[in-house]
């Protein structure tokens, strides 16, 4: 899990750090990982190089093949290149002007995760590719050469994915909730909230509705927009109650 507030040469991504710390403790008490199978860089632990090597050597060393459930968490800052029909998550020392060199493309992170052979994967990513912060102020000055025009790449086949919104909407953090909005009912959700039929199980399709309903709902009630999307397994079961 990556959490990143405080960036090198970026604004701020409001509440990412403490995102990224309230999700390993839900992953310990809800989702039922062991501490020691976790690992979770904020701030300035959460370089690129660091990242990559977590995915590469520490997450294979963890996984037993096809039995494993594997869940990967990021909440800070992205964006999106035309050029190269690309979007990627910023590490805390990326670059925007060598984003191929400095951030991590998300068709490589996906395809990372896919390698391990894992029993399932799971990615949870509250960042948005539109340009913007966390308060919805343009990075613009900060992005240079970076534009906003999604293109759609398909889903490794195995892989569920709840992003915080559309991908030409803002990831908004909000003071009252102290975190993102996707992730304070992503976490509300884990926590229960998301058991729509009372059956003590948390499956991937309800966590999905939920999110996507209280997100929504508490973004108009702010005046903003934002619409947490899914792909992937909806009948998984994430977590027994």
């Amino acid at each position: 899990m990556v959490g990143i507030a405080n960036y090198q040469r970026l604004p701020t991504a409001s509440f990412a750090n403490k995102d990224a710390a309230k999700f390993r403790e839900h992953a310990i008490r809800h989702l039922g990982i062991a501490p020691e199978n976790i690992k979770i860089l904020t701030d300035a632990e959460a370089q690129r190089a660091e990242i990559l090597l977590t995915l590469k050597y520490w997450l294979p060393s963890r996984v037993n093949a096809g039995r494993t459930d594997v869940f990967f968490y990021f909440s800070g800052h992205g964006v999106a290149q035309d050029v190269a029909k690309q979007h990627y998550l910023l590490p805390v020392d990326a670059n925007t002007d060598l984003l191929e060199e400095t951030a991590l493309s998300q068709h490589t992170v996906l395809a990372q995760l896919s390698k391990v052979g894992a029993k399932s994967v799971t990615v949870f990513l509250d960042t948005c590719f539109s340009g913007t912060d966390r308060m919805g102020q343009a990075l613009a000055q900060f992005q240079r050469g970076v534009t906003v025009k999604p293109t759609i790449s398909p889903l490794p086949s195995g892989i569920n994915l709840l992003t915080a919104g559309t991908r030409s909407q803002s990831a908004y953090g909000d003071l009252q909730l102290q975190h993102g909005v996707f992730s304070y009912f992503l976490f509300k959700g884990l926590a229960g909230e998301a058991d729509a039929n009372a059956d003590k199980r948390i499956g991937m399709g309800e966590l999905a509705d939920y999110v996507h309903a209280r997100t929504v709902r508490y973004a108009l009630g702010i005046r903003k927009v934002q619409e947490p999307q899914f792909a992937g397994d909806r009948q998984q079961i994430l977590a027994v109650r």
